[in-house]
């Protein structure tokens, strides 16, 4: 799904706020995050593309080119399940995140250190970006994902509580399989898939 961005400032009329509110109901995101119309005094994000699955890897950006005024976007579209045996993602592991840690050691840079008097504004575009990288890979490490977590990365709506019943269900059929008392232990856990097969 694609369309135009209307520039808040020249504001919406109802049919495009109701446009946006149905985007917005149905879990679409935007997958064109940088500017599409660039000129001598400005870059706006005015073009987009919008998907809402979440069985699907992702790529995305605009191609560099002077065929219209307006950078052409592409969104690249890859099943999760069928994705190169080699293929990685990465997600920032948050369970040693320690805020205040980390707000103290951002407002204890020296910047003028850093930058160091530079009127380059590529060097301290970079100097910035490093430096605050390398504060949050600290406290916030990125960690690469099994390819159980990325199959269940695909199924938002599993969560943990699920996936504890789904370890329980395999367990009493296992159970059931080797069992001699097969009425009580198949009932149990015919029983138990059943409900979890529910939710």
């Amino acid at each position: 799904m694609a369309f135009t961005k209307v520039h808040p400032r020249f504001g919406c009329s109802s049919g495009t706020n109701i446009s946006h509110k149905r985007v917005r109901n149905h879990l679409f995101t935007p997958h064109i995050l940088k500017p599409t119309r660039i000129t001598h005094h400005s870059a706006t994000l005015i073009d987009n593309i919008f998907f809402n699955s979440l069985n699907y890897h992702t790529i995305s950006g605009n191609l560099i080119t002077d065929i219209s005024d307006h950078l052409p976007n592409f969104l690249i579209i890859d099943k999760l399940s069928s994705l190169p045996k080699k293929f990685c993602i990465y997600k920032r592991d948050y369970s040693i995140l320690n805020e205040t840690d980390l707000i103290n050691e951002m407002t204890s840079v020296n910047w003028e250190d850093i930058f160091q008097d530079s009127s380059d504004v590529n060097y301290i575009f970079d100097s910035f970006y490093s430096t605050v990288t390398s504060i949050i890979n600290k406290h916030t490490p990125l960690r690469k994902l099994s390819k159980r977590e990325i199959k269940f990365r695909s199924k938002p709506w599993i969560t943990h509580a699920i996936k504890t019943s789904i370890k329980t269900k395999n367990k009493l059929f296992k159970i059931q399989l080797a069992s001699r008392n097969l009425y009580d232990d198949v009932f149990k856990y015919k029983s138990y898939r059943n409900k979890l097969s529910k939710l």
